[in-house]
C-alpha cells in the first residue's frame, strides 16, 4: 500500500481541511514530520491508520477523540486517503462517530460513523462493516500488523523488546496468524477431555451392566471376583452364562413338579364342588318343604283378602257412577247461578242505555248549533286569504307610488338639465359664428367687412352632441315616469277592489290596521274550531257511548237465554245420574249405602291387596315346581363331608404356590441375567474401543500442547511462532549490526511458563564483552536502536510471509531523542536503505538533528485556530 493523497477536516488539531499530497516525495524518499510539541504530527499517522481501519496507529487514542475541538460543533469530521496497491487506486472516506447539536438547539445527538470506498476498476464499498472487512484482503495486513509493520507508532515498537514471553507471544500471534494452533490444541484438548469422559461413562455402564446381575446359590463369590475389574469382563461373561445353563436346567425340574402338583389340583377342586353342589341341594330341599309348610297355613288368610278385594272391585264400579251423579248435580248448581247473574247483568245494562239514550238525545240537540260555527268558519277560512291580498297589494301600492315619485323627480332633474344645456348652446351661437369670421370676408348676421369686437365663446358651454344626449336622457326619463305612474295607479285600484270586499264582510274594522284585522279574524276563527270539535266531539262520545250500551245489553240478554236453556238440560241429566246410582247399589249386591260405603277401598289398599294375592298364588306355585325338581334331583342322598376336601386342596394349593414363586424368581433371574450378559458383552466392546480412542488422542494432545514426557515440553503454536521469531531476528540483527557498529545482536532463549517453555524470550550478546545479558539492561539509546532494528525484522518477515502484501511506504513515530550523534547517523543510513526499491519512508520526530539528515518535510503549524500542513519536497 502507497499512499497518495491524505484530505483530513475537522479531524484532531485541523479545524479546517488539511491536505498532503505523497506524491511531492518522488518514488521513494525519506521525509520528514516535525513540528512543535503538541501540532499534531502524529495526528497525520492516526488520519491514515483511520481512514483505513477505524482505528487510530497508537493504542492510547480513541476514536471519539478525532472530532476537531477548533471546529465548529456541527462541522463534519472526516478522512479522506487516496492510495495505490497492486496496480489500482483506491479512495477511502471515513467519519467517526461524535457529538452535534441538534437542530431544535435542544441538546446533543450521535452522529453515526460512516465509511465508503471505491476502486478506479469500478468496485465499490459503502458502510463501515464493508470496508472494514475489505481493506484487510485488498492490503493483506490486519489492523494489528499494519500498525507493526506499516504504521510504528511512537513507543509501540519498544513492547516488543522488553514485553514478556506470554505478552510476545499473543502479539506475534496476531501478527503472523498463528491462532489456527491455538485452536488446535483447545480442540485437541477437548477432544482429550471428551474420550477420558467417553472411558468414564463405559466403565460406569460396565458398572451398571454388572449391577443387574441376580446371583444365584454357589455363583456369588466367582461372579463377584471377575466382575470387580472390566478387563475380566470376558471370564465374568463366561462363568454367567454357565450359570444360567444351570439355571435351565433347574427349571426343566421345576416344571414337571408344579404340572403333577395342577393336576392334583384339579381333581381336588372337581371332588369339592361336587360335594358342595350336592349339600346345597339338599338344604334347598329342605328349605322348600319348610316353605310349603308356611304356605299352607296362610291359605285361608288370603281367601279373605280375595273376598275382601272383590268386594272393594264392586264398590269401586258403584263409586264411578256416584262421582257422575256428583259431577252433574254440581254443574246444574253452576248453570243455575250462571242464569241469576245473567238477569241481573240484563237488569243493570238495560238502565245504562236508556241513560246512554237520553243523554245522546240531549248532545243532538247541538247539531244545528254546530253545524252553523262550521259553515262561519269555512266562509272565514275563505276570506282571510284576502287579507294577506290586501297587505301584499298595499305594499306593492306603496311600493310603486315611491318608484313613480322617484321617477317623476328624475324626469324633472332631467328636464331641466336639458334646459340648462339647451340654454347654453343657443347663448354660445355667437362664439361659433365668430369662429368662422374671416378679415374682409362679411358677417352672416350683419353683413360688415369689418369685425373689431368677434364675440367670445361662454365658458363650459356644451356642444350639440351634448345637448341631444340631454334631450334622448329627458325623454327616457319622461318615459319611465309614466310606466312608473302607470304602474302605480294599477296598484291602488287593485288595493281598492280587495278592501270594498273585505269591507262589505265587515272584516275591517274602522281605525285598525290590515295587520291587526288579520290576526284578530284569525284569534276569532281559531275560537270557532275549537267550539266547533267541542260539539263535534261530545256527539261522538255520546253516540260511541249509546252504541256500546246496545252492544253489551244486547250480549248479556243473549247470555241469559243461553243459560235458561242450559239449566233446563242439566236438570233432565241430573235426575238420569241420580236412578242410575240408585239402581246400581241393588245391581251391584249392595243392600245398602252403609254397606257401599264399608266395602270401598283406595286405589293403594286395592293394588295392596291385588299385589298380597298374587304374590301368594305366585310363591304357591314356584314352590311346588322346586319341590319336584328337587326331591328328583336330590331325594334319597346324604350330605358330604367337605371340610376333609378343602383341606387336602389348601395343602395342595399351598405346594403348588410355592413351586411357582419359585419358577418365577428362577425365570426372573434368568431374564435378567441374559439382559446383563448382553449389556456387559456390549459395554467390554465400546470400553475396548473408547480406550483405544483415548490412547491415540492423549498422545496427541500431549505431544500439541507440550506435556509429553521425555520431550521438549514446547506447545506446537510456540513451536510455530519460534520459528517466526527466530526468523525475525536474524533479519533484526541485520540492521542492528550496521546500526550498532557490529557491537550488539538479539538472541532467543527458552523460558518456562508454567509447566511448558515457550522459546521466545529475548536478550542482546555485547560483542565487546562476549556476553549475553537481558534486553532490558540497554540504555535508552540502545533500547531504541535495538527495538526498531526489530520492529523492521517483523516488517521484513510479515511482508515475506504474506503473499498480497506489498510495504510500500513506512512511518515512525519518534524516539530519535535518545541516540547520540553517531548512532543517529547510522540509524538514518538504515533507513535510507529501507527506501530502496520505491518505498516511502516517513519519520516524526521533533529532533533539530534530523533536518540536517532529511531534508522533504511537512510541517506542521500549531496555531490558536488549530494546525496548518505544509509540505515542503
Amino acid at each position: 500500500m502507497r499512499p497518495i493523497e491524505l484530505e483530513m477536516t475537522a479531524f484532531g488539531p485541523y479545524a479546517g481541511t488539511e491536505r498532503i499530497d505523497f506524491t511531492a516525495f518522488g518514488g521513494s524518499c525519506l521525509f520528514l514530520v516535525t513540528g512543535d510539541t503538541g501540532a499534531g504530527k502524529t495526528s497525520v499517522f492516526d488520519a491514515i491508520s483511520f481512514a483505513l481501519y477505524g482505528e487510530a496507529s497508537g493504542r492510547t487514542r480513541e476514536t471519539k477523540s478525532f472530532h476537531s475541538d477548533f471546529a465548529p460543533r456541527g462541522a463534519e469530521t472526516s478522512v479522506k486517503l487516496k492510495f495505490a496497491h497492486d496496480g489500482k487506486t483506491y479512495t477511502v472516506v471515513r467519519s467517526p462517530a461524535y457529538m452535534v447539536p441538534k437542530r431544535d438547539g435542544s441538546g446533543e445527538r450521535l452522529h453515526p460513523a460512516s465509511a465508503e470506498m471505491e476502486c478506479d476498476d469500478g468496485r465499490s464499498w459503502g458502510s463501515v462493516r464493508e470496508v472494514n472487512q475489505a481493506v484487510p484482503e485488498i492490503i493483506g495486513l490486519t489492523a494489528d500488523q499494519y500498525a507493526q509493520v506499516v504504521m510504528i507508532a511512537q513507543g509501540e515498537f519498544q513492547k516488543i523488546l522488553l514485553a514478556k514471553s506470554e505478552e510476545r507471544r499473543v502479539l506475534l500471534s496476531k501478527l503472523f496468524g498463528t491462532q489456527i494452533y491455538q485452536e488446535i490444541q483447545l480442540r485437541l484438548k477437548t477432544m482429550n477431555s471428551e474420550c477420558q469422559a467417553a472411558v468414564r461413562e463405559a466403565c460406569q455402564r460396565y458398572d451398571a451392566a454388572c449391577a443387574r446381575i441376580h446371583y444365584g446359590p454357589d455363583w456369588d463369590a466367582q461372579l463377584k471376583q471377575r466382575i470387580a475389574s472390566p478387563e475380566r469382563a470376558d471370564e465374568a461373561a463366561e462363568l454367567l452364562e454357565e450359570m444360567l445353563k444351570a439355571d435351565e436346567q433347574a427349571h426343566g425340574a421345576l416344571t414337571r413338579e408344579i404340572q403333577d402338583l395342577r393336576a392334583s389340583n384339579a381333581r381336588l377342586r372337581e371332588q369339592l364342588a361336587g360335594a358342595e353342589k350336592q349339600n346345597q341341594g339338599l338344604k334347598k330341599l329342605k328349605d322348600a318343604l319348610e316353605m310349603q309348610t308356611v304356605l299352607r297355613a296362610r291359605a285361608q288368610e288370603i281367601r279373605a283378602m280375595e273376598r275382601e278385594l272383590e268386594a272393594a272391585e264392586r264398590a269401586e264400579r258403584l263409586n264411578t257412577l256416584e262421582r257422575l251423579w256428583q259431577r252433574e248435580s254440581e254443574e246444574l248448581r253452576r248453570v243455575q247461578t250462571a242464569l241469576a247473574q245473567g238477569e241481573a247483568e240484563v237488569k243493570r245494562l238495560s238502565q245504562t242505555h236508556a241513560d246512554a239514550q237520553t243523554h245522546f238525545q240531549a248532545v243532538a240537540q247541538n247539531r244545528e248549533k254546530s253545524e252553523e260555527i262550521a259553515r262561519r268558519l269555512e266562509r272565514l277560512n275563505q276570506l282571510l286569504p284576502k287579507m294577506q291580498q290586501a297587505q301584499r297589494a298595499q305594499g306593492e301600492a306603496e311600493r310603486t307610488a315611491a318608484e313613480a315619485a322617484r321617477a317623476i323627480a328624475a324626469q324633472q332633474r332631467q328636464a331641466a338639465e336639458y334646459e340648462r344645456l339647451h340654454a347654453l348652446y343657443l347663448m354660445d351661437q355667437s362664439g361659433i359664428l365668430a369662429d368662422e369670421l374671416r378679415p374682409g370676408a362679411p358677417c352672416p348676421v350683419c353683413g360688415s367687412l369689418e369685425h373689431p369686437a368677434p364675440a367670445a365663446h361662454i365658458e363650459a358651454a356644451p356642444d350639440k352632441a351634448q345637448v341631444d344626449a340631454a334631450a334622448e336622457q329627458r325623454d327616457a326619463a319622461s318615459a319611465r315616469a309614466e310606466t312608473a305612474a302607470q304602474a302605480s295607479g294599477a296598484a291602488r285600484e287593485r288595493l281598492q277592489a280587495i278592501l270594498q270586499e273585505l269591507e262589505e264582510a265587515r272584516l275591517i274594522r274602522d281605525g285598525s290596521s290590515l295587520v291587526e284585522s288579520e290576526q284578530l279574524w284569525r284569534a276569532k276563527g281559531e275560537e270557532l274550531r275549537r267550539q266547533a270539535e267541542a260539539l263535534k266531539a261530545e256527539f261522538d262520545a255520546a253516540d260511541a257511548q249509546l252504541r256500546r250500551a246496545e252492544s253489551a245489553l244486547a250480549q248479556a240478554q243473549a247470555r241469559r237465554e243461553a243459560a235458561a236453556a242450559d239449566v233446563s238440560a242439566r236438570h233432565e241429566r241430573e235426575a238420569q245420574a241420580r236412578n242410575n246410582y240408585l239402581n246400581g247399589l241393588g245391581d251391584l249386591g249392595f243392600a245398602d249405602e252403609a254397606q257401599y260405603r264399608a266395602a270401598r277401598r283406595s286405589d293403594a289398599q286395592r293394588g295392596q291387596l291385588h299385589r298380597e294375592i298374587a304374590g301368594y298364588q305366585a310363591q304357591v306355585q314356584a314352590n311346588a315346581a322346586q319341590l319336584q325338581d328337587l326331591s328328583e334331583m336330590w331325594g334319597g342322598r346324604e350330605a358330604v363331608d367337605v371340610q376333609g376336601l378343602r383341606g387336602e386342596l389348601d395343602l395342595c394349593e399351598s405346594r403348588l404356590k410355592e413351586k411357582d414363586g419359585a419358577e418365577h424368581a428362577l425365570l426372573n433371574r434368568c431374564e435378567q441375567n441374559r439382559l446383563a450378559l448382553d449389556a456387559i458383552r456390549q459395554c467390554q466392546r465400546a470400553l475396548v474401543e473408547r480406550q483405544r480412542r483415548f490412547g491415540e488422542v492423549n498422545v496427541l494432545y500431549q505431544t500439541v500442547s507440550g506435556q509429553l514426557g521425555g520431550a521438549n515440553k514446547l506447545p506446537l503454536e510456540n513451536y510455530i511462532l519460534q520459528y517466526y521469531f527466530l526468523r525475525v531476528i536474524a533479519a533484526a540483527n541485520r540492521r542492528l549490526e550496521r546500526i550498532s557498529d557490529g557491537r550488539y545482536y538479539l538472541r532467543s532463549k527458552v523460558e518456562s511458563v508454567g509447566n511448558t517453555k515457550s522459546g521466545l524470550g529475548l536478550k542482546v550478546l555485547d560483542v565487546n564483552t562476549n556476553r549475553e545479558r537481558e534486553v532490558s539492561s540497554l540504555s535508552g539509546g540502545e533500547s531504541f536502536i535495538a527495538s526498531l532494528s526489530l520492529a523492521l525484522g517483523f516488517a521484513d518477515v510479515v511482508q515475506a510471509e504474506s503473499g498480497s502484501a506489498r510495504v510500500e511506504a513506512m512511518f515512525i513515530d519518534e524516539g530519535f531523542g535518545s541516540l547520540d550523534e553517531d548512532t543517529l547517523r547510522r540509524a538514518m543510513a538504515a533507513l535510507e536503505n529501507l527506501t530502496g526499491g520505491n518505498r516511502l519512508v516517513g519519520v516524526i520526530s521533533h529532533v533539530a538533528q534530523l533536518r540536517d539528515y532529511i531534508e522533504p518535510r511537512i510541517y506542521i503549524e500549531k496555531t490558536v485556530r488549530g494546525s496548518r500542513v505544509h509540505v515542503n519536497p
